[in-house]
């Protein structure tokens, strides 16, 4: 009996597995279930001991995208503070920065279910999610290519009508750099195009 009381103790206490990649990196990890993960600057995933045991459970916070590894026993979910994310075998990314005010998933390929407390949606490839954190409702849309959604992976960005505020937020956490407007009313200008 003390046995197994030692073992349930150690199991209860295992700590979480983190991957934290700071400004200007970037991260690739493979799960245990076989999944593949590409962490974006900034941001932190993380996972308890018992992932692909009972559960694949993830929590994220920050960019990331998933290729998800099948499993029908098993759903792969990726939560953030505002979403809940859910995929079977897929491929996707999330991107959830807690200075940004949208939370946002852009689906690839497969299917996923987005939930958050006052909606739910189902995305097909070439789908995105906007959650806007002051209202608290998600906004569905199509997209041209999701591929512009994770160049991130490959040192690319891409931007689709940004303002230069966000567009520096990105800048900043990608190179590790900090960036100051000397006008306000730059911020609000807008940009369409790729740098890499």
């Amino acid at each position: 009996g003390i046995s197994v009381y030692q073992y349930a103790k150690h199991q209860s206490v295992m700590p979480d597995m983190v991957v934290s990649v700071e400004k200007g990196q970037k991260a690739s990890v493979v799960l245990p279930d076989g999944s593949k993960v590409w962490v974006n600057s900034d941001s932190k995933l993380s996972y308890g001991s018992r992932f692909n045991q009972e559960e694949r459970v993830l929590t994220l916070e920050g960019e990331a995208y998933f290729e998800v590894t099948p499993d029908k026993e098993r759903p792969f979910i990726v939560k953030t503070n505002e979403l809940s994310v859910r995929a079977l075998g897929t491929s996707f990314n999330v991107k959830a920065y807690g200075e940004d005010n949208d939370v946002s998933t852009v689906l690839m390929t497969g299917r996923v279910e987005v939930t958050s407390n006052l909606d739910r949606f189902i995305l097909a490839p070439n789908e995105k999610i906007v959650f806007d954190r002051q209202t608290g409702r998600m906004n569905k849309s199509s997209v041209e290519d999701a591929g512009h959604y994770i160049n991130w992976k490959h040192h690319i960005l891409t931007f689709n009508g940004e303002t230069f505020e966000n567009i520096a937020h990105t800048l900043e956490r990608n190179y590790n750099t900090r960036i100051v407007f000397e006008s306000e009313a730059l911020k609000k200008y807008r940009f369409t195009g790729t740098l890499g």
